[in-house]
């Protein structure tokens, strides 16, 4: 099997992988949102898993307990988790890092109070706060070592210092292999769309980062037929990317998407963990604390910073903002990045609904502008 159809196979079954380590008797600690720190995970001896159910199909569990603006991927989420698919954690681990996963986590302990559920795995909090203050900080580090203790309390192995390094390099590694493929896939002759970055990328929430380090490596080795001329897609959405349907309708319509302001996607990569801190608890925190992306990151120079420096690594013609009707919050940053791309002399092009003819409306009008 090549390493894009185990690439894919990965992202599509998304347990196979953690089902196999608790098989051989491993402890699996179910991760939602993007700041709960894999390193931590790793270093305790357990598999780190996220949990993310593809969003798109009904949902009539879930829909008894969300209200109507909770985005669908934490819905379908929860349909799963009620469903019993991820009743095998160990451990679920929630970040509130996002709105609607602090109201998940909130959901679930009231599912699990009324005795509704069975399949509910044990819970924990992470309790990142999003503004990147002193004091969120201080506080922050005290989650971190909560977190710590909980994981050794349920694997029976600590973090150590020794064993924290240890995971900082298996995750270094991978994000090494992600910076290898953020630039491959802005040139044509690599052959790889949108769809099938977030594909590989996206597989790499299911494996262990040594795994998926080996296999994007390996995927970059194969060959693959040139990409046509198309229009080139930068994407900022409102909600996170965890499934394929907006690259697929952008590029059915005719485009490319080269990079996504999005935890899925592009800033997947994060920053390097310094492999030799004095701390490296406090180095893994800081690490995910200050640059992993949200919908409410303070200051807003963080998420502006990012999106200016794709924009002045050239290969865009366009950047494609997706703010869902459910959003509650990304929509007051939007009027502040548009400005910013279209001083870059860009057009930026607004989606509010995953539906075929609003991307080719949307697309067909940045034509005309330009």
């Amino acid at each position: 099997m090549s390493a894009a159809a185990e690439l894919q196979r990965h992202y599509r079954d998304r347990t196979a992988a953690a089902r196999a380590a608790s098989a051989r008797g491993r402890k699996v600690v179910g991760l939602v949102g993007s700041t709960v720190p894999t390193e931590l995970v790793l270093a305790s001896d357990a598999y780190p898993l996220t949990v993310a159910a593809a969003p798109g199909g009904p949902t009539p569990n879930a829909d008894r307990y969300l209200e109507r603006h909770i985005e669908d991927d934490v819905r379908a989420t929860l349909e799963a988790l009620l469903a019993g698919a991820y009743a095998w954690l160990d451990l679920l681990v929630l970040s509130r890092a996002w709105d609607s996963h602090l109201e998940l986590y909130y959901t679930l302990k009231e599912i699990v109070r009324l005795g509704e559920s069975e399949c509910i795995p044990p819970l924990h909090l992470y309790d990142l706060l999003h503004g990147q203050t002193p004091a969120n900080r201080t506080y922050g580090l005290e989650r971190v070592r909560e977190l710590r203790s909980r994981l050794a309390a349920l694997t029976g192995v600590t973090a150590t210092d020794q064993r924290l390094r240890a995971a900082i390099r298996a995750v270094n590694g991978q994000r090494a292999a992600l910076r290898r493929l953020a630039e491959v896939r802005r040139d044509p002759a690599a052959g790889i769309s949108g769809k099938e970055a977030l594909t590989v990328i996206g597989a790499g929430r299911f494996l262990e980062p040594a795994v998926h380090e080996q296999l994007l490596l390996a995927y970059l080795a194969e060959e693959r037929p040139r990409l046509e001329a198309r229009r080139r897609l930068l994407v900022v959405p409102g909600t996170p990317l965890s499934d394929l349907r907006l690259h697929t309708l952008l590029e059915e319509a005719g485009a490319v998407v080269v990079a996504e302001d999005d935890s899925w996607g592009s800033r997947s990569v994060g920053a390097d963990v310094p492999e030799d801190a004095a701390d490296p608890l406090e180095a893994v925190f800081d690490a995910y604390f200050l640059h992993v992306p949200s919908p409410r990151v303070a200051p807003a120079a963080a998420r502006d910073e990012w999106l200016r420096s794709e924009i002045e690594r050239g290969g865009i013609d366009a950047v494609v903002f997706f703010i869902p009707r459910s959003d509650h919050w990304f929509g007051w940053d939007y009027p502040r990045l548009r400005s910013l791309v279209e001083a870059a002399g860009l057009p930026a092009l607004l989606l509010r609904d995953l539906e075929r003819e609003a991307v080719v409306d949307a697309l067909t009008a940045g034509v005309r502008g330009r």
